[in-house]
Formats: structure tokens, sequence, C-alpha cells
């Protein structure tokens, strides 16, 4: 089993290449920029690299969670049991997806992608133009 491990750097968002591949840090608003990997050969890589302990370090590392193979994804051993939500228009589901899940409003133009955004987060978004929205309490 892979491991995820994040690195971190303090101050500077450093970018660099490990053999073929180029390396850019994803910097946050707390002062820090992160990368996540759970590639062996390229955690290796940047282990050996000459900025590692000097510009940034290795904050953490965890066991990867096991993907079910394609066989048992078609056969539906990963999917989970969605609660239907009903509303009247795409307004009222881009709210409740941005209240309960933090969706990004201005990412949820059209219906389908509404649907997309609540199946992405166990919800199936229901319109009906007849039925009242069903809210949680």
């Amino acid at each position: 089993m892979s491991k995820i491990k994040t690195y971190v750097s303090r101050y500077t968002v450093p970018h660099f290449s490990v053999g073929m591949r180029r390396i850019a840090f994803h910097a946050t608003t707390n002062g820090r920029a992160y990368y996540i990997t759970d590639d062996e050969e390229l955690q290796k890589g940047i282990e050996r690299h000459p900025w590692f302990k000097s510009k940034f370090y290795l904050e953490s590392t965890e066991e990867a969670s096991p993907q079910p193979s394609p066989l048992e994804r078609e056969k539906g051993y990963d999917k989970k049991e969605l609660v239907e939500m009903s509303f009247l228009t795409l307004a009222d589901a881009k709210s409740y997806l941005a209240d309960k899940f933090g969706v990004v409003r201005s990412n949820i133009k059209t219906q389908e992608a509404a649907i997309s955004a609540g199946e992405a987060n166990g919800v199936k978004i229901i319109f009906s133009p007849t039925k009242p929205p069903h809210r949680e309490a």
C-alpha cells in the first residue's frame, strides 16, 4: 500500500524539477505552501533534492486508503446511498450545496452541474416545479 506524503514550505513557494517532472507547491493564505503526493518514486526524488529540509520539509505521512478495482467499481461496490433532495429552482439547489457542503455557487451554472455537485457530496438533486423544496432539519 502506498503512502501519502505532505511536504510544506514556509515563506516561499518552491518550484523545481525531479527527473522529468515539474514540482510546484500550492500557496495558501497562512503563509505556507503545500505539495501532496502518493507517488513513491517522486517522494524519493523530492527527499533527495538539495532544498529538502532547508526550504521545505516533510510534514506528514499517512497510509493511502485502498481504492476499489475497476471490476469492483463496475459491479457497484463503491456506490454510496444518495439522499434525495427536491428543489424548485437552480438558485435553491445552489444555496443548499453552498451552505451544506461549501460548493462554490459560481461553479454551478446549470441544473446538470448542480446534480453532479450533489452526487459528489452524496445528494441526489431533483428539480420539481410542483413539489416544494425539501430541506434537512
